[in-house]
């Protein structure tokens, strides 16, 4: 039952002429029009005191409270009375205790019990279940004279949907939050300076109203103008209807002085079956996705979420589905939607994906992968996965101990579509010929390395030294290339095996000046050495698994999948040594990149021979 400004003063008018001169506008428009407040119904029918007034609440019962500027409180109807600034021991405008500024506004508690009334000066008043929360004197403001005042004086109050907190805003635009009331913003954060400034209001504000769920609201000035915050909808103003506020060629008869929002339950929150039916429509492996959920209903401010989607595809937060599907199937997914009031709605919905077409622009004779594709120069800051080293194939009649054979893995900047590429990865092979030299002559069978391309000069790869770090087949792999500076980058390639870790430009960066636009993550086929050179031969299945997806600093990137596409034709133009695939062979057999279910609940990839139509 506390209250702000109750210092034993007559109301202070401070030195400034505009200040006065608003004040008299706001007072003025208060005494005409008196407040009045709908409320939740009481039994009380307290005898009428000096000045009884009453307030507005969103439930309309049969009565209603009106309040006067000295404080005076009048009850009706089933309104109950729960005091005045009278029954607190103050004497309305005059007297010997006098308020220190007029009653401008008051609110109503959500039970109808109670009620606040909030002065100019930003003394707040409680009564009945109605608490106390601060006012602007606890925040250390002076009302509005003295060595820290207002800026403007208060015009308003809204209490925050459960009644316990609320809202104060002055003429000038200024918000000020007690109890659980959030700060979602004021004039001064959109730009605007108050009622003087370089961009200053066009009017005061006069009045305000919180949303039905009290995470925003909203502003309204004397000429119309419409301020929205935090969850709260612009839907217009007196300027959207062609009117010029108060003056200009077409102004209001009358300045504005109130607004009431919408108080009715929204539609029940639903999923768009349409728009969900739409976004899992036509799959196919390799094909990317890009569609939007729409929901119907509901408060606005919604989250998404999914479960059951096909590999590769997922469901961003803002309803957006995107990815490329990885493998043939069908299955049901489920969405859910949540709005800002925390209601919650689910839909599930069918899907099929279909075998996609392959063409010989589609696939490579010698790897396997994703590539990140068409994103802005620039976009690309970090890429990393992680991955098991490859075991080589010593058995087999294309990889037998006597024949040198290996096999590659990597990640890299570029390479995608362009000719820059920074990368790195490891290499595997059956006798010391692994990486196509990349391990160096004499060196070990596996090895770590990495590589800086431009299109006019291709550096050797370099291999890192076993003693620095070691690779063995079946250790699980870790690598990141970062930006860290403009065209400076550096690769960090760890063993999470053996707890061993290099980084390449840890002292002095990496100098690397590609567009930085697109990414690649790739398994190579054995390769193997013959007599006339090197062939690149079908890649035996299991190649590599791949542990974690391609990960790249891009928000809202889509990944679409490289196939691995190799075929046992017999016939080849490009080395009589080697059986390499013809294009129509490549577009009807051959390996692809395929998903594989994970323990781990993620995904894990794995080259494997597969046979496409």
């Amino acid at each position: 039952m506390t209250g702000g400004g109750v210092g034993g003063r007559t109301l202070a008018w401070g030195a400034r002429p505009l200040l006065r001169t608003l004040l008299l506008v706001v007072l003025a428009a208060a005494f005409a029009s008196a407040f009045i407040t709908l409320r939740p119904g009481s039994s009380s029918s307290d005898a009428l005191a000096p000045g009884r007034s009453a307030l507005a609440s969103a439930t309309i019962s049969p009565g209603y409270d009106l309040v006067a500027a000295d404080g005076g409180v009048f009850s009706f109807g089933d309104a109950g009375f729960y005091g005045n600034t009278y029954t607190l021991g103050l004497t309305g405008l005059g007297g010997s205790r006098p308020l220190a500024a007029p009653i401008v506004a008051m609110a109503p508690t959500p039970d109808g019990k109670g009620y606040w009334l909030v002065a100019a000066d930003g003394g707040v008043f409680s009564f009945g279940d109605a608490g106390f929360y601060g006012n602007t004197y606890t925040l250390g403001l002076t009302g509005l004279s003295g060595s820290r005042p207002l800026a403007a004086p208060i015009v308003a109050m809204a209490p925050t949907p459960d009644g316990n907190g609320y809202w104060l805003v002055a003429a000038d635009g200024g918000v000020f939050s007690f109890g659980d009331a959030g700060f979602y913003g004021n004039t001064y954060t959109l730009g605007l300076t108050g009622l003087g400034g370089s961009r200053p209001l066009a009017a005061p504000i006069v009045a305000m109203a919180p949303t039905p769920d009290g995470k925003g609201y909203w502003l309204v000035a004397a000429d119309g103008g419409v301020f929205s915050f935090g969850d709260a909808g612009f839907y217009g103003n007196t300027y959207t209807l062609g009117l010029t506020g108060l003056s200009g060629s077409r102004p209001l008869a009358a300045p504005v002085v109130g607004i009431v929002p919408d108080l009715a339950p929204p539609p029940p929150l639903a999923i768009d079956a349409q728009s969900a039916s739409q976004a899992l429509s036509q799959l196919a492996v390799a094909s990317a996705v890009s569609a939007t959920l729409s929901p119907t209903g509901g408060v606005p401010g919604y989250r998404w979420s999914a479960s059951g989607l096909p590999a590769g595809l997922s469901l961003t937060s803002a309803g957006e589905l995107v990815g490329v599907p990885l493998a043939a199937g069908s299955g049901t997914a489920t969405f859910s939607v949540t709005d800002s009031a925390g209601e919650t709605a689910t839909l599930s919905q069918a899907w099929t994906v279909a075998i996609g077409s392959q063409t010989s622009q589609q696939v490579s004779q010698n790897w396997s992968g994703y590539a990140l594709e068409g994103a802005a120069r620039g976009s690309v800051t970090s890429v990393s996965t992680r991955f098991v080293v490859p075991t080589p194939q010593t058995t087999s009649t294309t990889c037998e101990s006597s024949v040198p054979c290996d096999t590659s893995v990597w990640i890299g900047v570029d390479g995608a579509t362009n000719s820059y590429l920074l990368q790195a990865g490891v290499a595997v092979g059956n006798q010391a010929f692994a990486g196509e030299g990349f391990c160096g002559s004499g060196a070990a069978a596996e090895c770590a390395w990495w590589e800086e391309i431009t299109p006019s000069n291709e550096q050797p790869a370099v291999p890192i030294s076993p003693s620095a770090l070691s690779v063995s087949p079946g250790d699980t792999m870790e690598v990141t290339i970062t930006e860290v500076g403009a065209d400076q980058w550096t690769i960090t390639i760890a063993d999470l095996t053996t707890a061993q870790q290099v980084t390449i430009g840890a002292a002095t960066p990496i100098s690397y000046g590609g567009p930085a636009n697109s990414a690649e993550w790739i398994a190579e086929a054995p390769t193997v050495a013959t007599s006339t050179g090197t062939c690149e031969l079908p890649a035996e299945p299991s190649v590599t698994s791949f542990l974690d997806p391609l990960a790249v600093a891009t928000p809202g990137t889509t990944f679409t999948l490289a196939p691995l596409a190799f075929s046992d034709s017999t016939a080849s133009s490009i080395n009589p040594v080697c059986q390499f695939p013809t294009a129509s062979s490549i577009a009807t057999q051959g390996d692809i990149t395929s998903p594989l279910g994970s323990s781990s609940g993620g995904t894990t990839f794995s080259v494997q021979t597969s046979t496409t139509p």
